[in-house]
């Protein structure tokens, strides 16, 4: 694994999580270029969504074009890397006997239970075509 190779990174991610009272923004960046170590050449990326889409572009050229892609070899997105990493921080700010609000790490409260945040963003653009308004309006006659 690269993180055993990669003191650095290693000595970071412990003295990220392991400090009580860790700025958000401090967790979100170290668990992502951790994610990043996962991967081959991952750690080239400066950010965990363009790793992805090279990787689903690798693949998608290394395959024939009616199979299906595996996404789970993929890495998460930014927004889905972010939330997983504020909820190891909790964990392992639980298991330092530190309490921390739940709900401000990465879970929240729905009809009395604690469910993880998958994403702070929509599945999908709102509109296919929102990209494309301006190119859209200069089309029409």
């Amino acid at each position: 694994m690269q993180l055993q190779k990669n003191h650095n990174l290693r000595n970071k991610v412990c003295e990220i999580f392991n400090v009580p009272n860790q700025l958000q923004e401090n967790v979100i960046q170290c668990g992502e270029e951790f994610v990043r170590s996962l991967y081959p050449d991952g750690p080239k990326f400066g950010d965990i969504n363009n790793l992805r889409r090279h990787l689903y572009n690798k693949a998608m050229a290394r395959q024939s074009p009616s199979a299906l892609l595996d996404l789970s070899s993929l890495p998460p997105t930014k927004a889905t890397c972010a939330q997983h990493s504020l909820r190891v921080y909790l964990q392992v700010q639980e298991w330092l006997g530190n309490r921390l609000p739940s709900t401000e790490w990465g879970w929240k409260l729905v009809e009395g239970q604690l469910l993880p945040v998958k994403t702070t963003l929509p599945p999908a653009p709102e509109s296919p075509l929102s990209g494309l308004l301006p190119l859209q309006n200069q089309l029409c006659w």
